[in-house]
């Protein structure tokens, strides 16, 4: 008996050894996870990066890799300023707050009566009017900023108020506010706004003054300088390409490098430096990391897009932070409270993988980290079940290309729930915790919610994403329409070689059976012209009046003349057309076409001026 219990603790001995032993040899040290992140960086071709590791007391690694200006050669340091892009929007979201305590406004401040000389539309202002925190939390119901109000290229300086006017089109509420999140940069502007009028500063004189200084954060600066060798240059695929202040200043103008954007990370992680910024406290802070004002917050979800910062979970922990892009330049930052560590990472080239890079760096940040244990689940109670469509769009422009298809099915059984999109795609499985909040599979934080409302009904938010029940007809009529769509494209443009050797054997035998035949094509090579021009474009010339918005301009009417002429002109030919392929095919094309156009035209893509959106 004392032999087998001598044994017992020995194997378990020499087990844990073996472990701790394959661990170790596991481990990446610092100076390794360079060298190896160095070379994934070499191989996705940046040109351009910085990457700071930190913890609540300084930072752990930092790598500076590559040029910020090739044709001069220029290395990268740790001076060297890139562009944040969103990751302005905590230091906007702070300042807000500061303000808030300072007594100037609160968060459920009604903004119409704040700034009544911001141009919003909002058909909900007597019941549901927007508040400072539904900027803040992107649950205003704005669109997001339109192609017009992107870069600066003026070259004037364009005042914050006159920045969000001019775009009043996405200042209109598309849905009750306070219901759901859809990212919105206009709201941001409006922020920064009510940071000046407040303030009688300018907006980044007041957070450079009152947020950036009281945290030693001095190398920063609020837009971007082109000649200034401090200042990265952006790439794509190896071209430096130009740079553009935005109009929306306080919604992405921040330059910064990694090292600085660290300190505003450790500040969050350090509670004995929470008072270092006036007016601001832990619990203020707290408060910025958590959702407060949409219909899933209000029911108990502490997941999403909270006071400026938004929460992911990455293998199994908690992060919080905001990412960002602008131009060429990609941004992430984010903390995790639970592991005491935080990143920065920061690129100037646009044209890379960034997945499979950010996938290198976690697995590094998660190196001998034991795996959480999975919630305990429970019973599903509610009736969830049924047909549901999505009902919230970052951009209003991309809705009507995307709503045909943005509609799921939803079956539940047991703990589960197994979302499936209608066109066949990979499926989504929830597994229940309680009172009806989900987490994904092999996830371990709830981020997603079902509930009722009195004027939705049934909804589900997974992830930030807000799907409304629908019925089955609804659900899929529009899939069905799509598809026979996309069908007809392609048959009509097989079916070109076929007539056009009829017509060369002279098999033909009027002009109006070339006539029938030719104008469905000539829609359809209208909408692959309009295919191919949209590659032509890129965000700093889409708002352009140029030779590739004009095509588009010009092939969204063709599109729309050549549908409606085939509709016509069969029906008014069909008595001579003997072939009985022709006499199915044409009208159906015709007619998808037809119904197509009026949908396209419905959702403004029909004469779509591009420099006019």
């Amino acid at each position: 008996m004392k032999t087998s219990y001598l044994l017992a603790i020995y194997l378990l001995f020499m087990s844990c050894l073996a472990t701790a032993k394959t661990q170790a040899q596991q481990t990446l040290q610092p100076d390794e996870f360079k060298a190896q992140f160095s070379k994934i960086l070499e191989e996705h071709n940046v040109v351009g990066a910085q990457l700071v590791i930190f913890n609540k007391h300084k930072n752990t690694l930092e790598l500076n890799h590559g040029f910020s200006d090739l044709e001069q050669e220029i290395p990268v340091d740790k001076n060297t300023l890139f562009r944040a892009g969103s990751t302005t929007k905590p230091f906007v979201a702070m300042a807000i707050m500061q303000l808030i305590e300072e007594g100037y406004f609160s968060l459920q401040s009604k903004v119409s009566e704040l700034a009544p000389e911001i141009n919003i539309h909002n058909p909900w202002h007597e019941t549901s009017p927007i508040r400072v925190v539904h900027l803040l939390e992107h649950t205003a119901g704005f669109d997001d900023m339109h192609f017009k109000n992107l870069y600066n290229k003026t070259g004037q300086e364009v005042n914050i108020l006159e920045s969000v006017n001019r775009d009043a089109e996405s200042i209109v509420v598309r849905w009750q506010p306070g219901t759901r999140h859809a990212y919105a940069n206009p709201g941001y502007g409006i922020l920064g706004y009510l940071i000046e009028k407040f303030s009688n500063q300018a907006f980044d004189d007041y957070v450079s003054k009152n947020i950036l200084a009281p945290l030693n954060m001095n190398n920063a600066f609020f837009g971007y300088q082109q000649d200034n060798s401090a200042f990265s240059q952006g790439f794509n695929s190896g071209e430096e390409i130009p740079n553009y202040d935005i109009f929306l200043r306080p919604a992405g103008n921040l330059s910064i490098s990694a090292s600085e954007l660290a300190k505003f990370g450790r500040y969050f992680l350090d509670s004995t430096q929470h008072n270092a910024i006036a007016s601001i406290n832990s619990d203020i802070l707290a408060k910025m990391q958590m959702p407060h004002s949409s219909l899933a917050a209000k029911q108990g979800l502490n997941f999403g897009y909270g006071l400026g910062l938004y929460q992911t979970e990455r293998k199994g922990h908690l992060w919080i932070g905001h990412n960002g892009g602008v131009g060429e330049f990609i941004t992430a930052f984010a903390f995790s409270h639970q592991l005491n560590i935080g990143y920065v990472f920061m690129v100037n080239t646009s044209s890379i993988k960034y997945r499979e890079i950010s996938d290198t760096l976690m697995d590094y940040l998660h190196q001998n980290i034991e795996p959480k244990q999975q919630p305990q689940s429970t019973q599903i109670n509610s009736d969830i079940s049924g047909y549901y469509r999505l009902q919230s769009y970052r951009n209003q422009i991309f809705a009507g290309i995307n709503w045909p298809f943005a509609a799921v099915k939803v079956s539940q059984k047991d703990n589960e729930l197994t979302v499936s999109p209608l066109v066949p795609s990979e499926s989504l499985t929830l597994i229940h915790l309680k009172n009806n909040q989900f987490i994904e599979k092999d996830s371990y934080i709830a981020n997603s919610i079902f509930l009722t409302h009195p004027e939705y009904g049934k909804v589900l938010v997974t992830d930030g994403q807000f799907w409304v029940e629908s019925s089955f007809f609804m659900a899929w009529l529009p899939v069905v329409i799509g598809l026979l769509f996309v069908i007809s494209l392609a048959v009509t443009l097989l079916y070109l070689p076929i007539w056009c050797v009829n017509f060369f054997k002279g098999k033909l035998k009027s002009k109006s059976q070339l006539l029938i035949r030719l104008l469905p094509f000539c829609a359809l090579a209208s909408l692959i012209l309009l295919a191919v021009t949209f590659t032509q474009i890129t965000l700093l010339t889409i708002a352009d009046i140029n030779a590739a918005t004009l095509a588009i301009f010009a092939c969204t009417w063709l599109f729309a003349l050549f549908s409606f002429m085939s509709l016509i002109s069969f029906y008014k030919f069909k008595k001579q057309e003997t072939n009985r392929f022709a006499r199915i095919f044409l009208p159906m094309s015709s007619m998808l076409f037809s119904i197509s156009t009026v949908y396209f035209a419905a959702n403004g893509y029909i004469g779509l001026a591009l420099w006019a959106w």
